[in-house]
């Protein structure tokens, strides 16, 4: 135990950080700026690390927590819209016929009268 921390506490805050960490070093690879994403991980962390208020450590963690989803649920997004883009691409230089992208409801009506 850390300062009469629970050690459930201190082990989860430890994962939090290095999963952190992974997630900066990955964005900073892509962007350019890894090393300074890192070091506001590191300088965030070692900010509260002399917290000793269970509940306020929690909720520092699911902050974290929520930022490191929030990233994630943005980064499957953005690949999802490329991977969408690139089948696009292949489809017109394979002179495959386009998907229709936008079907308004008449034309829909249309369809089903016919």
């Amino acid at each position: 135990m850390q300062h009469g921390i629970p050690a459930h506490i201190v082990e989860s805050a430890r994962c939090l950080f290095r999963e952190c960490l992974r997630r900066a070093d990955y964005i900073g690879a892509q962007h350019g700026n890894r090393e300074v994403l890192k070091s506001l991980v590191r300088e965030q962390f070692r900010r509260n690390m002399h917290e000793t208020d269970p509940e306020k450590i929690e909720e520092q963690k699911q902050a974290a927590a929520r930022a490191l989803f929030n990233h994630m649920y943005y980064e499957a997004g953005r690949m999802a819209a490329e991977q969408a883009e690139n089948e696009l691409i292949k489809e017109s230089l394979l002179g495959l016929p386009k998907p229709a992208l936008e079907m308004t409801l008449q034309d829909e009506d249309n369809k089903a009268s016919s």
